[in-house]
């Protein structure tokens, strides 16, 4: 018997941009309030999250973020271009709104 589960992606916001060395982002107080998927396009970033070992990303990948996932990020090259794309998943049977 099938067991798997519907999740529906919505609320999906695409962000792009490029970044200098050295700018941070940090989430460690509230952690993130959505998903996310990071793909960067040019450059690098170093990741920090709690508890976790060190991450670096660089051109060509993507990582995923999950909700709530507290963490400091660093962009470790001048110039990283990165795509954002945030959203929210909701299971089956659940209202949206």
């Amino acid at each position: 018997m099938d067991s798997a589960q519907e999740v529906f992606v919505h609320n999906i916001i695409v962000l792009s941009g490029i970044r200098p060395k050295g700018r941070t982002v940090n989430m460690k107080k509230n952690g993130r309030s959505t998903h996310g998927l990071l793909y960067i396009w040019k450059g690098e970033a170093t990741f920090y999250p709690d508890n976790k070992s060190v991450v670096t990303a660089t051109h060509g990948q993507l990582l995923y973020l999950p909700k709530s996932l507290k963490y400091k990020m660093q962009y470790t090259a001048d110039g990283t271009t990165f795509v954002l794309i945030t959203f929210d998943l909701l299971e089956e049977g659940k209202n949206p709104f």
